[in-house]
C-alpha cells in the first residue's frame, strides 16, 4: 500500500483509491454514528432547563425556604397539568389577568383550571378554586 499524500487528500484522489471504496460501508457507519450522535446532543440539551450558574440555583432555592416565591399547580379534573411560581407578593393579587399575564396563556384557557397555592411551611397556602 502506498503512502497517502496530503496533495492526494486535498485534490480528492483518496476517494478513488481501492482502500477507501473497500471501506465505504464502515465510513458510511461512522457518518450515520456521528449524525446520530449530534441528534442526540442536542435533543438533550434542548431539553434540559440551561441554568448558567449555580449562584442562581441556589438564591432560587433560598427564596423558596422563606417563602419570597410560592408554587402554583393548575387542575382540571383532579389532574395536574402544569405549574410554576409566583412571588408571595402577588398571591393576594391572584387573578385569571394576572396568571394570563404571568404564564403567558390566554385567560380563556386559564379559567377552566382550578388552581393550588404551596408555600414551604404552608403559612401561604392556598385551597384548589377556579381561575376566575
Amino acid at each position: 500500500m502506498k503512502n497517502v499524500t496530503a496533495q492526494e487528500i486535498l485534490n480528492g484522489d483518496i476517494l478513488t483509491r481501492k482502500w477507501f471504496t473497500d471501506q465505504k460501508w464502515v465510513a458510511l457507519l461512522v457518518f450515520f454514528l456521528v449524525v446520530l450522535y449530534v441528534y442526540s446532543a442536542y435533543a438533550a440539551q434542548s431539553q434540559q432547563r440551561h441554568i448558567d450558574d449555580l449562584k442562581d440555583v441556589e438564591e432560587y432555592i433560598i427564596s423558596i425556604l422563606e417563602e419570597e416565591v410560592l408554587a402554583i399547580e393548575f387542575y382540571t379534573n383532579g389532574k395536574n397539568r402544569f405549574g410554576g411560581d409566583i412571588a408571595r407578593s402577588d398571591g393576594a393579587a391572584i387573578s385569571i389577568d394576572y396568571l394570563a399575564k404571568h404564564f403567558h396563556y390566554p385567560a380563556e384557557y386559564l379559567s377552566q383550571f382550578d388552581y393550588e397555592v404551596y408555600s414551604w411551611s404552608g403559612k401561604y397556602d392556598d385551597t384548589r378554586q377556579k381561575c376566575q
